[in-house]
């Protein structure tokens, strides 16, 4: 298996979040087994 771990990190209010789940929705549409994990939500 080849895992990858991708990181968003930023300052609050600046779209971690929101980019973190296009960053999803982009592999998913690849056909890329993913899990998204939001810390402090």
């Amino acid at each position: 298996m080849n895992t990858k771990l991708i990181l968003v990190e930023g300052l609050p209010g600046f779209g971690k979040s929101t980019a973190a789940a296009l960053i999803q929705e982009i592999l998913k549409e690849r056909h890329i087994p993913t899990e998204l994990y939001l810390e402090g939500i």
